[in-house]
């Protein structure tokens, strides 16, 4: 199993991925469609109305990968040791891509991101900071996260070029 870098999902290979994002803002969340591509054929899309719903697999109109041939995929994917379903896999190949997209962006400017994550999950609050070259620096950002708010439980994590490294511990 191979995992992934940013949700932490353990899949068998990595030949499905998105290749391309969509979000709109929304009063009650953000909706997507990702285009899924298994190598470099499209196979269909993810779909998230933004309402609170689990994302669901369209098929794209060819038979290379099929409804059934996701679920397959999902049915071997992990995260944390435990089963997932097609809607997880399809939020972590978006939130893989989306993060990595803007990764990139950042390490262009010389960069990296921090991110507010849950339950080893979900990211929330992903930011673009300077990344701190000193230990004052450091303490300086971890003191200003400190007044950020956050749900319960989440704690603060910076890119060092490699992993998703701790900058805090878990919120109270």
């Amino acid at each position: 199993m191979i995992e992934l870098p940013h949700s932490s999902l353990s899949v068998p290979h990595t030949d499905l991925h998105v290749v391309s994002l969509r979000e709109a803002m929304h009063a009650s969340g953000v909706s997507f469609t990702a285009v899924l591509a298994v190598g470099r054929r499209i196979v269909g899309v993810a779909e998230n109305n933004g309402r609170g719903g689990p994302t669901s697999f369209q098929p794209g109109a060819s038979d290379i990968f099929t409804l059934r041939d996701m679920e397959a995929f999902a049915a071997q994917c992990r995260h944390g040791g435990q089963p997932v379903d097609v809607g997880e896999v399809l939020d972590c190949l978006v939130d893989e891509y989306d993060l990595a997209r803007r990764l990139a962006s950042a390490t262009r400017l010389r960069r990296t991101l921090i991110r507010a994550i849950v339950v080893d999950r979900y990211p929330l609050n992903v930011v673009e900071v300077a990344p701190p070259a000193t230990d004052t620096q450091r303490a300086a950002l971890i003191a200003h996260l400190a007044d950020v708010p956050v749900p319960d439980g989440a704690r603060w994590e910076m890119w060092d070029g490699h992993r998703w490294s701790p900058l805090t511990g878990q919120t109270p």
